[in-house]
């Protein structure tokens, strides 16, 4: 393990460390969870190739935040809780950071992507969740991530995955029969 988070520019030294609130961190620990769940063929590969990943991720945010405040101010901080437990409904941004007295600006100095870029990523991690786990309806999905029209919710989606939902759906059943 030591070798492991060396190559990775880890310290050994310190036992927690700033490493961003990346969407993609929530995504791989659910998917971990999920295959620890499940115990299919190959699941401690996968999961040791999802762990690499995270640690992957975790440099990167190092290297790349050596000229970022490691502190967070308490109400950026407010604002992640708020929209990681609100993303599904309509938020105004620009509300919200007038009634905490934070500039949109400041939120994406410290998180390295728009407060409307934070919520999205929300969105669609939640969204590619639900196509893999669930058999709901795309539009019941779209739904339950905050969109009030499939369309739109399919079009967004695509943007962000090169695909639509009904294919992303198809092709995460297809890589899991053949696993």
């Amino acid at each position: 393990m030591k070798n492991i988070l060396t190559y990775h520019g880890i310290p050994l030294d310190r036992h927690v460390f700033y490493s961003g609130t990346l969407p993609e961190y929530k995504m791989l620990f659910r998917k971990i969870i999920r295959e620890l769940q499940q115990c299919k063929y190959g699941y401690e590969d996968y999961i040791a190739s999802m762990f690499n990943t995270i640690l992957l991720l975790v440099s990167r945010q190092q290297q790349e935040g050596e000229n970022v405040e490691i502190n967070i101010p308490e109400e950026i901080e407010a604002a992640i809780a708020y929209f990681n437990e609100n993303y599904n409904i309509k938020i105004s941004v620009e509300d919200y950071a007038e009634s905490l007295h934070i500039s949109t600006r400041n939120f994406k100095r410290y998180m390295k992507i728009s407060p409307a870029q934070y919520i999205l990523s929300l969105r669609m991690v939640n969204a590619q969740s639900l196509l893999e786990n669930t058999d709901y309806k795309i539009g019941e999905i779209a739904e339950i991530v905050g969109y009030d029209n499939q369309l739109y919710f399919s079009r967004v989606f695509r943007k962000e995955y090169g695909v639509s939902p009904a294919q992303y759906r198809k092709k995460m059943e297809k890589s899991s029969l053949s696993k």
